[in-house]
């Protein structure tokens, strides 16, 4: 059997890894915005933004209707490609 204590300090670890990574990814967001308002670029949010995850909808739909292949291979890192194609 495992000890408790063990257990305890494997799970604040993980929290302690989990928050910094959220501290990353929030301040990586904020540096991408600040460059596309300093730069007038337009921002785009790979998952939390309706028009990518149509853009993503959309390519599966032209892939399946036009596409003369088997299978389609997508990269899954975030899965925002993925996000929109189910079928």
């Amino acid at each position: 059997m495992t000890d408790p204590s063990q257990l305890i300090a494997d799970l604040r670890a993980r929290v302690e890894a989990s928050t910094q990574e959220i501290e990353q990814l929030a301040s990586a967001l904020a540096a991408s915005r600040d460059r596309a308002a300093a730069t007038g670029a337009r921002f785009l949010h790979a998952y939390d933004q309706p028009e990518m995850i149509t853009g993503a909808a959309t390519l599966g739909r032209e892939l399946a209707e036009q596409a003369t292949v088997d299978r389609v291979v997508l990269a899954v890192g975030g899965a925002g490609l993925l996000g929109g194609d189910h079928d």
